[in-house]
């Protein structure tokens, strides 16, 4: 009776260790907003620098896994791809790679805002992937969180 005892008190202390260390994760809702704040801050950086904001994507990805997206660079223009990560995400790596597969420009720096700067010699399609590659305390390991990702160019003269 007494092993039992032991396990029940084992198994909820580790129930509510589970509870409480996902409690601190803010609502979707709360987490989109302060992203959406977070990218209007970077569209905000890009336009004062003379870049045209081509497109955004917010979308969701679980932690540990990629976003991936396809895209048309142009030549005569320099492109500016910036990743963002909501609260949960500390690090986030970006890559733009060729039809082969190889790295033509990444950033894998330990933060949450990966820059990507690319001028391409010929216009083309390239395959942009995002890694969401650490995640911030008390979050689960397998935690669904938003990731933005502002596309901008600029004419290169």
């Amino acid at each position: 009776m007494r092993y039992l005892f032991a396990l029940l008190l084992s198994l909820c202390i580790l129930l509510t260790g589970a509870v409480a260390s996902t409690a601190t994760v803010p609502s979707f809702e709360t987490r989109l907003h302060q992203l959406l704040d977070r990218t209007r801050d970077v569209v905000d950086y890009l336009i004062s620098h003379d870049y045209l904001i081509e497109r955004i994507d917010v979308d969701l990805v679980m932690a540990g896994r990629n976003y991936i997206s396809f895209h048309q660079f142009y030549d005569f223009y320099n492109h500016q791809i910036i990743g963002i990560g909501e609260a949960g995400v500390i690090k986030l790596d970006g890559y733009i790679l060729d039809s082969e597969g190889n790295s033509l420009v990444y950033d894998d720096e330990d933060d949450a805002v990966p820059v990507l700067l690319f001028a391409p010699t010929t216009t083309g399609e390239h395959r942009l992937q995002f890694h969401w590659a650490e995640t911030a305390d008390g979050y689960p390991e397998d935690h669904l969180g938003y990731v933005a990702i502002v596309y901008a160019l600029q004419h290169r003269e």
